[in-house]
């Protein structure tokens, strides 16, 4: 994290135990969300969207070869689906979930 801080980024809030929320320099909203977790680690990198519904968009993905099925997480919902060599990862922040309201 320490290179983020160096670049201006503020910690927003630690949402649980493997989890850390920042924004960018002047920001007021969350730009970045990283996470330190084992499962996480081996999978391969990829893109994270941010979608309207992690559940609807996770039941149309029946061309996926892997997944990770939807949790949820302390900004709402939260899936991943392997797609040949690709990886890619949803969430959407639900409403009532805790830190929701930093999020844009």
């Amino acid at each position: 994290m320490g290179p983020y801080r160096a670049q201006g980024f503020r910690v927003c809030g630690w949402p649980d135990g493997e989890t850390v929320v920042l924004s960018a320099p002047g920001s007021p909203c969350v730009d970045l969300m990283l996470e330190d977790n084992p499962f996480e680690a081996a999978w391969p990198p990829g893109p994270v969207f941010r979608v309207a519904s992690v559940d609807e968009w996770h039941r149309a993905r029946v061309d996926a070869d892997g997944t990770l099925t939807p949790s949820t997480i302390p900004v709402g919902r939260y899936a991943a689906v392997r797609m040949g060599s690709r990886l890619l990862r949803m969430f959407d922040t639900n409403v009532g979930a805790p830190m929701t309201t930093l999020f844009r």
